[in-house]
């Protein structure tokens, strides 16, 4: 099943380049192996409800990947997710990973970004589903209908009013608070969903008014419909 390996880096809490309208952050370096599929989930924090995001393509250092969105949501209330992924084909040493969002206002930072290292996965992950929402509930379990056995499923999420304590799961969350504004967190569950059917991760807000954003994804197993979509073409 698809299993996040230990080379994955600490989640970044980004920062506002002052003057530009972007949140940016860059992960610490670390070493990818070969055939894994790097996902970079970012948290968009604006300074005001309205503002509207251009999501900018991540960057790598060694070699060059491909990166392709494959979520997006903005709520109008404040608050974003984005989620892109790239296929690292060969094993890299010391590489890093480097995203940002453009706002039309100010961007506040202090969110999070994770850029997580997934193996056992299948190579092709094009059928692989996804999900978004917005909602104000504080007991969130949001998923997708997977499209394979033995896929995995995360969770990115931002809450963009409730700033204290940290989300908590019954799931596997790294969560964190930006104590000025908001909180977030990425949720996965730790086992691999079994067959096709819709899977959700936990998520629990503290306490306020919640202004969530969330956005879902399956990750494909080796071996699976994604990986041998090929043969079927």
């Amino acid at each position: 099943m698809p299993t996040r390996d230990a080379s994955s880096p600490a989640r970044v809490s980004t920062t506002n380049d002052v003057g530009t309208n972007r949140e940016s952050g860059t992960t610490a370096s670390f070493s990818p192996p070969s055939n894994s599929w790097l996902y970079l989930s970012w948290l968009g924090n604006p300074v005001s409800v309205g503002a509207t995001p251009t999501y900018e393509t991540p960057t790598n250092t060694g070699t060059g990947l491909t990166w392709s969105k494959i979520l997006d949501i903005n709520n109008a209330s404040g608050g974003a997710v984005v989620v892109w992924r790239a296929y690292n084909s060969s094993a890299q040493a010391g590489i890093t990973v480097s995203g940002s969002i453009l706002w039309t206002v100010d961007g506040l930072g202090g969110s999070g970004m994770w850029v997580d290292v997934w193996t056992g996965c299948a190579s092709d992950q094009s059928t692989a589903a996804t999900a978004t929402t917005t909602n104000t509930t504080t007991t969130n379990n949001f998923g997708v209908t997977t499209t394979a056995t033995g896929s995995r499923v995360v969770l990115a999420a931002i809450d963009w009013n409730v700033t204290t304590p940290a989300p908590t799961s019954s799931d596997t969350i790294d969560g964190y608070t930006n104590a000025s504004f908001s909180s977030g967190g990425r949720v996965y569950n730790t086992s691999d969903s079994g067959a096709p059917g819709a899977v959700t991760c936990n998520l629990v807000w503290g306490s306020g008014a919640v202004i969530g954003s969330y956005g879902a994804y399956e990750i494909l197993a080796a071996g699976t419909a994604g990986n041998l979509a090929w043969i079927r073409a």
